[in-house]
């Protein structure tokens, strides 16, 4: 009985700890009005191709992944620098999620002076943390909570038509992207959590009534 109970009890963690929010796993991006490697003192990486944009100087990068991905925060004059609200950027993911927020980090020492982008079509705005850099955070925030996309299973993300606070130099840096949600796949269905809880309940009565037949 007890081993039985212990089962129960040991299944109903493990399932809560599978559900647990994490870091997305990003397996490529494209980029559409980027400036190239080494614009502005900017180094980056990348495994795709990289074509001539519709501007002159502005390049779009598809099917591959490197710098945004790589692991390596504000690292030492790493980053991309994007054009206007004209660029985009999209996010395969390894799976469906559950996209809790999507986190910006700038180039070290330069703002992103983001104010709002397009995800998926919706439009969110961001919320500013980090280093403070000409006065303000220098990295941005994009919440999903109370947005059509909270509980959307998403493998992916395209952030577009991003918006800038009044008298701000209408670009963008960045040098690394981060995704936090959890894996659908790990999320129970409420009839699995019924069938558990029911079982332990189950468990419960039948040790109940074996102390009564014990007595």
């Amino acid at each position: 009985m007890k081993k039985l109970l212990t089962f129960f009890t040991a299944t109903l963690f493990a399932s809560s700890a599978l559900s647990a929010t994490n870091l997305a796993n990003i397996t490529g991006y494209d980029l559409t009005y980027s400036y190239p490697d080494g614009t502005f003192s900017l180094d980056h990486t990348y495994t795709g191709d990289i074509t001539p944009g519709s501007l002159l100087g502005i390049f779009d990068y598809t099917n591959g992944t490197g710098t945004l991905t790589d692991g390596q925060i504000q690292n030492s004059g790493a980053g991309h620098l994007f054009f206007g609200n004209s660029a985009s950027i999209t996010l395969f993911l390894d799976d469906d999620y559950y996209v809790d927020d999507i986190s910006f980090f700038s180039a070290l020492g330069k703002s992103s002076s983001l104010y709002s982008a397009a995800i998926n079509g919706e439009t969110i705005s961001s919320s500013p943390f980090g280093q403070i850099v000409f006065g303000s955070p220098q990295d941005d925030l994009f919440d999903l909570s109370g947005t059509a996309l909270e509980n959307a299973a998403i493998n992916q993300i395209t952030l577009s038509n991003f918006g800038f606070p009044f008298g701000t130099p209408k670009t963008f840096t960045l040098s690394e992207i981060q995704v936090t949600g959890t894996l659908v796949s790990a999320v129970p269905e409420p009839s699995t959590y019924a069938l558990m809880l029911g079982g332990l309940g189950l468990v419960g009565f039948m040790a109940v009534r074996r102390r009564r037949k014990l007595v």
